[in-house]
Parts: structure tokens; sequence; C-alpha cells
């Protein structure tokens, strides 16, 4: 296995941040869009989140 240096865990930890971030910009505009979507939106969304869950659940 490669020796890890300072360099390389600079490098990991900008990339877990941006990731971070990325994640949180994800979840803001998630959010943003279901307290804001009509009625028929919110319906798929919820279809959605239950056909997604059902697949997670088979596994």
């Amino acid at each position: 296995m490669a020796e890890l240096k300072e360099e390389h865990f600079e490098v990991i930890s900008k990339n877990k941040a941006q990731a971070y971030k990325q994640q949180k910009e994800m979840r803001d505009e998630l959010a943003f869009f279901a307290l804001n979507c009509s009625q028929f939106q919110m319906q798929e969304l919820y279809s959605e989140m239950k056909r997604m869950k059902r697949i997670n659940n088979e596994k």
C-alpha cells in the first residue's frame, strides 16, 4: 500500500469538504422545492420517495 503524506490528507479533506457542501446545497434546494411545490408535485415526490424506500428495503 502506498504511503500517505500530508499532501494526500489535504486533498482528501478538500474532497470531503466539497462533497459535504454539495450535499448541503442539494438538501437546501430539495427542501425549498418541497416547501413551494404544488399539490400534484408533492404527490409525485411522495410516490418517488415511497418507491425509493421500497427498493432500499428489498436490498
